[in-house]
């Protein structure tokens, strides 16, 4: 345990930057998730502006010079590289921009959009009940909070829920009650 504290102690605070934020926070509970899923899946974790391949796909039949860079990717490697999970940072902690937060919940609903589509042409043969139980991830970080929106089904319509709220104060908070 001492040496995941050595490799994630803080050099500077949360609140110094999104960089900062992603860095410390959200991106250290991504690899978490990707070393666990690893053996099984070659999963890989691509921090810090990460080109997303599934949108870049889509738009460079317009125009090759668009696309959108998620702050991390998850690829799974065993699936061709498949990317099922992005995150995005759209405040330093504790200091919200809501400008910023709005643009970037709106990029990253399109990037599952996207990343669904990207899932659908590599399995061209698949059912559709089988597509439909496909999910994929998008993580945000703002202000004191990190959710987890992923995507679901009714019907034949495809929709994303806000599945987990989690408020890093608090958490922090409850851990200073703990001692």
């Amino acid at each position: 345990m001492s040496r995941f504290f050595e490799v994630t102690e803080p050099i500077f605070s949360i609140t110094h930057s999104e960089a900062a934020f992603n860095s410390t926070v959200v991106f250290p509970s991504l690899k978490a998730v990707f070393q666990h899923f690893y053996e099984q899946y070659r999963t890989k974790c691509y921090p810090s502006e990460e080109k997303l391949e599934a949108l870049f796909t889509q738009l460079k039949k317009i125009d090759a010079r668009s696309g959108y860079n998620a702050d991390s990717i998850i690829r799974v490697g065993v699936h061709n590289n498949i990317e099922l999970m992005i995150a995005e940072v759209s405040s330093c902690f504790s200091k919200p921009n809501k400008s910023k937060h709005a643009t970037d919940h709106y990029k990253g609903m399109f990037s599952l959009l996207s990343m669904c589509k990207g899932i659908a042409d590599n399995y061209k043969h698949a059912s559709l009940e089988t597509f439909k139980k496909q999910k994929v991830f998008f993580v945000r970080a703002y202000n004191q909070h990190v959710y987890l929106n992923r995507s679901g089904e009714v019907l034949d319509f495809m929709y994303f829920v806000n599945e987990i709220k989690v408020e890093i104060k608090e958490a922090l908070s409850n851990l200073d009650i703990l001692e």
